[in-house]
């Protein structure tokens, strides 16, 4: 998974186990994950591309399966294709296919350009009502990261969660092993 800044809320991603296609050209295309934040919107190819640093096709090297990162002041335009694909618009056109409901990641991806509902704020508090980048999740005042209860509002203030290092699930601060991947945790 990507990288992605605790100020980031991840709106929409395909999953672990469903994969999308991002076509480059004719012939080069690599699959992976799509994930849609409140930023921008990024694919992250798959684990098994070909192990080779390079692949030949039609006679010309061509590099590994990049990131690729598309902020979302940059999309112009996103389009639902045929079946189930998408065109995004920014720079260049951008082709992803084999994506299960096109359609919802168009109106996504239209309504996290526009900034309209839950993601407009970039800094949103987990459903859980933990604190989030030193803010309470009841009254939304700054706190400090030693902090037990809000001093604002009198909220207790639970553990922040960590992310794991590997798959980037949301952790409890207390756990010695990733529940998802069951990787140790530092």
């Amino acid at each position: 998974m990507a990288s992605i800044a605790p100020e980031e809320v991840v709106i929409k991603e395909t999953g672990r186990w469903s994969s999308v296609t991002y076509v480059k050209g004719a012939m080069t295309n690599s699959r992976g994950a799509l994930i849609l934040t409140n930023r921008r919107l990024v694919f992250t190819p798959g684990k098994w591309q070909p192990t080779d640093a390079t692949i030949l096709v039609l006679g010309r090297l061509v590099s590994d399966p990049e990131t690729v990162q598309i902020p979302l002041n940059a999309i112009t335009r996103v389009e639902k294709g045929f079946g189930e694909h998408i065109d995004v618009y920014a720079d260049k056109k951008y082709d992803f296919r084999g994506m299960r409901g096109a359609g919802e990641w168009v109106s996504a991806i239209e309504q996290a350009r526009s900034g309209a509902g839950a993601y407009a704020s970039p800094i949103v508090a987990p459903k859980t009502g933990v604190a989030s980048a030193g803010i309470c999740s009841s009254c939304r005042q700054p706190i400090r990261p030693q902090d037990r209860f809000c001093s604002n509002c009198g909220a207790a203030i639970e553990a922040t969660p960590r992310a794991c290092q590997r798959c980037g699930a949301e952790i409890d601060p207390s756990m010695r092993f990733c529940s998802n991947c069951g990787t140790p945790l530092k």
